[in-house]
C-alpha cells in the first residue's frame, strides 16, 4: 500500500469511527437518560433533514428518482430551494408519494416582498412551518440593506402569521 491509499484508508476508517462514536454516544446518553424519539430534545436520525440545494442539479433532471434516492438514503425531511419546474400541490403530491415532508424552504426576499400571499400559499401547500430567505444578492449587500432588513422581515413575518 502506498503512502496515499495508506492516508486515504486511515482517514475514512477515522471519520468511520468518529460518526459512530457520535451515533453511539447519542443512542447512549438517550438510553441512559431513559429518552425516546418522542421526547423533546432527544437524538433521532428521523429528524436529521436534507437541504435540497445539495441535489439541485439531480433535481432538476430526475425529480422522481432524486426523491427516491434521498428516501432510500433515510431522510424523510427536506427543505426546499426552489420549485423545480412544479407547482406547489405537485411537489407536495411527490413529497408524499416518497414519506417525505418538508419543514421550510428557500425563498427569494424579492418575491416575499412583492408578493408575500403566493409564497405563503406556497409553504402551506408544501407543509412548510418555515419561510427562509438563504441568500442576499451582492447588489443588495449594502449597510442601507442591512440596516432595513430587520424591519422588513419583521413586517413579513407578521403578515405570514
Amino acid at each position: 500500500m502506498d503512502r496515499r491509499n495508506f492516508l486515504r484508508v486511515t482517514g475514512a476508517a477515522g471519520l468511520a469511527t468518529m460518526w459512530g462514536s457520535s451515533l453511539a454516544c447519542a443512542h447512549s446518553t438517550a438510553a441512559a437518560t431513559g429518552a425516546s424519539a418522542a421526547s423533546p430534545g432527544a437524538f433521532s436520525l428521523s429528524k436529521v433533514g436534507l437541504q435540497l440545494y445539495t441535489v439541485r442539479d439531480p433535481m432538476a433532471k430526475d425529480l422522481d428518482g432524486t426523491l427516491a434516492a434521498v428516501a432510500a438514503a433515510g431522510y424523510h425531511l427536506v427543505e426546499t430551494a426552489g420549485m423545480y419546474g412544479k407547482s406547489a400541490a405537485d411537489l407536495r403530491a411527490a413529497f408524499d408519494q416518497h414519506g417525505i415532508r418538508t419543514a421550510s424552504g428557500h425563498y427569494p426576499l424579492a418575491d416575499l416582498e412583492t408578493s408575500p400571499e403566493t409564497v405563503f400559499t406556497t409553504a402551506k401547500t408544501l407543509g412548510q412551518e418555515y419561510v427562509t430567505v438563504p441568500w442576499l444578492d451582492p447588489s443588495l449587500r449594502t449597510a442601507d440593506t442591512f440596516g432595513s432588513l430587520p424591519g422588513r422581515l419583521n413586517k413579513l413575518g407578521e403578515a405570514a402569521k
